[in-house]
């Protein structure tokens, strides 16, 4: 709160829900959900998954879901491919605003694995790898077919421009709950690319129904049209 009074921060109003769940662990890598918004087949899609696939195997346990993982590490590959899970089809990409390629910046400390398509701070020193993008469209027609659908995004701030392309908009009527770690702290993007990332959102029809009151950082956003 004092963060945003001294204008450091946003402030996100949520719509109250009293139908919110934790999937996930309970500390890092989990998300508040509203169960009530689903129903049938679920398809998901978790983009930078790193060594954390708890909220998508919580899914997958409690919901029978079909997940699409998406990561461009060798770190993440190696995880996942242990994991030999039948219910994840797992994507060794970075998930962007458009398929091609692109360079991405591993973390300098090699006991860390989220690395970003962004040069900052705190990668430089560390190696940079070209490596293969898939845009969100692509991610979704590997899901079977699906009756809700849920997207969850912690893409080390790759959100903002992928939340401002054309091939977001085609996507976003698909979507029904949203999860998003936004990284706007850091100096390449900032409050304003918040602002703008939030005010899309809004225009899709999209309203904020759960926030990290801890961090301000993740968010759970549901289509309020579907």
């Amino acid at each position: 709160m004092v963060r945003v009074l001294v204008g450091h921060e946003i402030w996100v109003p949520t719509n109250a829900t009293n139908c919110l769940s934790w999937f996930g662990n309970p500390g890092y890598g989990g998300w508040k959900i509203p169960k009530e918004r689903i129903y049938g087949r679920v398809g998901v899609i978790d983009a930078g998954v790193g060594e954390d696939i708890s909220f998508s195997e919580d899914l997958i346990f409690k919901l029978g879901a079909h997940v699409v993982a998406i990561d461009p590490t060798t770190k993440a590959a190696n995880f996942l491919n242990e994991k030999k899970n039948p219910s994840i089809d797992f994507i060794n990409h970075a998930l962007s605003e458009k398929s091609g390629k692109a360079i991405f910046y591993l973390p300098s400390n090699e006991n860390h694995v989220s690395g970003s398509l962004i040069s900052e701070n705190h990668l430089r020193g560390g190696r940079e790898i070209e490596v293969d993008l898939t845009c969100l469209s692509v991610a979704i027609e590997r899901l079977p077919r699906f009756d809700t659908l849920i997207v969850k995004m912690d893409i080390e701030g790759a959100e903002f421009d992928l939340l401002a392309s054309e091939d977001f908009l085609l996507c976003s009527k698909y979507i029904d709950i949203l999860c998003i770690e936004f990284h706007h702290r850091w100096p390449h993007y900032g409050l304003e690319c918040l602002r703008r990332a939030l005010g899309k959102l809004r225009e899709l029809g999209f309203i904020c129904v759960w926030r990290n009151s801890e961090t301000n950082e993740e968010f759970t956003f549901v289509l309020a049209n579907k």
